[in-house]
């Protein structure tokens, strides 16, 4: 995690930098959730050389699907909601910003609730 802070912007707010960290912690926790799938596509692609297209399919379809499963917004959102707690706990730390007697309670921006929430027309 980059701990560089730009001022004036609240500790939920992330940069693209920020972003894009997210996005690889969320890469390396859906390629551990589907690593048996994975590995199991990766020896049978090994032990079948050339013809791995047409012996692994069974196995690179398994593994395509889990990966895919774990493509939905709500993992990424659960990365970004770990990655802005981690953020605020730092910057709490080094007493850049005063914890609030709430805060453990979760952020009302967590998971993007405010954009879920139902809209009147």
């Amino acid at each position: 995690m980059d701990r560089k802070r730009i001022d004036g912007l609240p500790p939920w707010v992330l940069t693209p930098k920020e972003e894009k960290e997210v996005f690889e912690n969320w890469k390396t926790t859906t390629y551990k959730a589907c690593d048996d799938d994975v590995k199991k596509f990766a020896d049978c692609a090994a032990s079948s050389g050339y013809s791995a297209w047409f012996k692994c399919r069974k196995q690179s379809k398994v593994m395509r699907d889990c990966i895919a499963s774990r493509q939905a917004t709500k993992y990424v959102d659960d990365e970004r909601d770990k990655y802005i707690q981690e953020k605020i706990r730092l910057l709490q730390e080094q007493g850049k910003i005063q914890p609030t007697p709430d805060s453990d309670a979760e952020h009302p921006t967590s998971s993007y609730s405010w954009w879920k929430r139902e809209r009147n027309p």
